[in-house]
C-alpha cells in the first residue's frame, strides 16, 4: 500500500509575476532578492489621506513529494506594521506516486499584500 502524501517545500521565491509558457517553463518576473521597500508619500502632507494600499506579489514554491493522496500547504505572511497575519492555502494531490528526486512547483499569483 502506498504511503500517505507528504510534501516538503524547498524555498519560496517572491516576485512581481509568474508566467507559464507553452513549453512548460515558468518565467519569474521581478524577483526580489532582499527587503521590499515601498516609498509612501509623507503623511505630514495634509492633502494626502492615509489609505490602506495593496500590492500584488507572487510566490513560487518548489517542493518535493512522496506518497499519494492530498496534502495541504499553508503560507503565512506577516507584513511589518500590520497586525493581522495573512494566510494562503493550497491543496496538492497526487494520484500516482511522485517521481523520486523530482521537484514540483506551486505558484501563488498576485497575492494582495497590504502596505
Amino acid at each position: 500500500m502506498p504511503s500517505k502524501l507528504k510534501i516538503k517545500p524547498l524555498t519560496a521565491v517572491v516576485c512581481d509575476s509568474i508566467r507559464q509558457e507553452d513549453n512548460g517553463k515558468a518565467f519569474l518576473i521581478g524577483v526580489y532578492t532582499g527587503n521590499i521597500t515601498i516609498e509612501m508619500p509623507s503623511i505630514n502632507d495634509p492633502a494626502l489621506q492615509p489609505l490602506e494600499s495593496r500590492i500584488p506579489l507572487s510566490l513560487w514554491v518548489p517542493f518535493e513529494a512522496s506518497g499519494i493522496g492530498k496534502a495541504a500547504l499553508e503560507i503565512r505572511i506577516t507584513p511589518p506594521d500590520i497586525e493581522k497575519e495573512m494566510n494562503f492555502k493550497a491543496t496538492v494531490r497526487f494520484d500516482e506516486t511522485p517521481k523520486q528526486h523530482e521537484t514540483y512547483f506551486l505558484s501563488f499569483k498576485e497575492l494582495p499584500i497590504p502596505v
